[in-house]
């Protein structure tokens, strides 16, 4: 499959007063044309950070300190922001965590979605525009009457919808939903997968799935990237790391996971925390955590490589279990 997008050796830092925190440290990876890419690892791993580094969307005192993001033979990090605006919504959009605090509560999500029509095709005609936005709505599952809604008249996943067709205006080619489901409760979790799986289906868009919840992404990732302490861990089809999980935080993740076979057994948990950003260990990030880490585990960093085809580790143990 031919790649839409080239991450390489992205590193983003946030430069506070008294310390440098490395949010994101040396990632790379492809996403490729059609296919659902999903990024996984717990809350502070970086997972947020890298999607809006990829649109090179970092406030102060945050900045992208390096790496190339490859998109239709540009560097997004290095074009202006002109160019960047142009591409920003039309060619990759972003879906936000929470819906509610991303629309606008004063404006009614009628006019949300057509004015992110408008920005991208200044010469629409109004009934086009409306006619647009009333397919959007209808495309995500929702009656052409809610574009006179307000945010605070809809249920979280009906904002949550709402997000999605704003996104999917302008028919862009890659979208980045940054935990669209975290805030909604299992049952309607379940539908926006299915939704997401059937636009993606029918649009043909390339989609980077970021979530903590490795059994959601689980539902719908062609491939998986995990992510730990600002670092790519581990990469490979979802089948590949399912049925062969190489890296300890990996194998963690799974351990962690309600299973039929195991549902008299106490759950097994990640213990510790990930660390700090700016307090990261010496060696390898996970070391600290890891039941199998020997001595050069914790005075040396691991590399990512590719150890069977398609498979991709960082750890000087890779394969091993505790």
């Amino acid at each position: 499959m031919e790649n839409i997008l080239e991450i390489k050796n992205l590193s983003t830092y946030f430069y506070l007063e008294n310390s440098i925190v490395k949010a994101v440290e040396g990632i790379s990876f492809n996403l490729r044309k059609g296919e659902v890419l999903g990024l996984v690892g717990e809350s502070g791993c970086g997972k947020s950070v890298t999607a809006y580094s990829i649109i090179n969307l970092i406030d102060k005192p945050g900045k992208v300190g390096k790496g190339e993001v490859i998109f239709d033979k540009k560097d997004l990090l290095k074009i202006n922001q002109n160019q960047l605006r142009n591409i920003r919504g039309k060619d990759i959009s972003l879906i936000f965590q929470e819906p509610h605090a991303a629309l606008n509560p004063v404006y009614t999500v009628g006019f949300q979605i057509a004015e992110t029509v408008k920005a991208h095709n200044k010469n629409i005609h109004k009934k086009d525009l409306k006619k647009r936005v009333e397919e959007l709505l209808l495309k995500v599952g929702l009656s052409p009457n809610k574009k006179n809604s307000y945010p605070h008249n809809l249920s979280g996943g009906e904002a949550q919808r709402v997000m999605i067709a704003q996104s999917l205006s302008c028919n862009p080619k890659i979208l980045i939903a940054d935990e669209p489901t975290t805030a909604l409760d299992v049952t309607v979790q379940a539908k926006i997968i299915k939704l997401f799986k059937k636009l993606q289906k029918e649009e043909n868009f390339s989609l980077i799935f970021i979530t903590h919840d490795l059994a959601l992404c689980s539902q719908i990732a062609d491939r998986v990237a995990v992510m730990y302490a600002g670092q790519l861990v581990e990469l490979a089809s979802l089948a590949k790391i399912i049925k062969e999980p190489l890296h300890p935080y990996t194998q963690a993740l799974f351990g962690s996971l309600p299973q039929k076979e195991r549902r008299k057994e106490r759950l097994a948990a990640v213990g510790g925390d990930v660390p700090d950003p700016d307090r990261k260990p010496k060696g390898c990030f996970f070391g600290p955590r890891c039941k199998i880490k020997e001595k050069d585990c914790l005075d040396k960093q691991p590399k990512l490589e590719e150890v069977k085809e398609g498979h991709w580790v960082r750890c000087f143990k890779r394969g091993d279990r505790g």
